[in-house]
């Protein structure tokens, strides 16, 4: 039994193939257009100096330190940097099972003429943030 209502599904290989094509391995930021995301904060140099190999790796990035030091802001400028508007399929089918992608409380939406495949909505690229805390487990932990 399934309840979904919209769209067809993509294939999990659509998916695979538009997901590779939209990655962010090949797109490469220069010094100044990371200056210019950061220019609202006040960030130490060696900051920027770290951030720039990371950004330009195509990998994830970790962050991590205490609450209320601009982890979460300085994620959001991170994401200003990525260029273009990425396609999110509504669902996609693997193995019989329906999996539902497309998530208003993750993805944008932005208007756009000719899309002609309903089953892919152009979104702004996502910045998905997650957090953990971990308490002091004490000496020896």
């Amino acid at each position: 039994m399934c309840n979904y209502i919209g769209a067809a599904p993509v294939t999990l290989a659509d998916y695979i193939v538009q997901m590779e094509y939209q990655s962010v391995k090949s797109v490469l930021v220069n010094e100044e257009a990371i200056k210019r995301a950061f220019s609202h904060l006040v960030i130490s140099g060696n900051l920027i100096d770290q951030l720039g190999p990371a950004l330009n790796s195509g990998k994830s990035i970790f962050l991590y330190g205490p609450p209320g030091n601009g982890k979460t802001t300085i994620a959001e400028a991170i994401g200003s940097l990525l260029p273009g508007d990425v396609y999110i399929p509504l669902a996609v089918i693997v193995d019989r099972q329906l999996i539902k992608v497309f998530d208003p409380t993750n993805h944008s939406p932005v208007a756009e003429e000719g899309n002609g495949d309903a089953r892919w909505v152009p979104c702004k690229r996502p910045i998905i943030i997650g957090g953990a805390f971990v308490k002091d487990a004490g000496p020896g932990f």
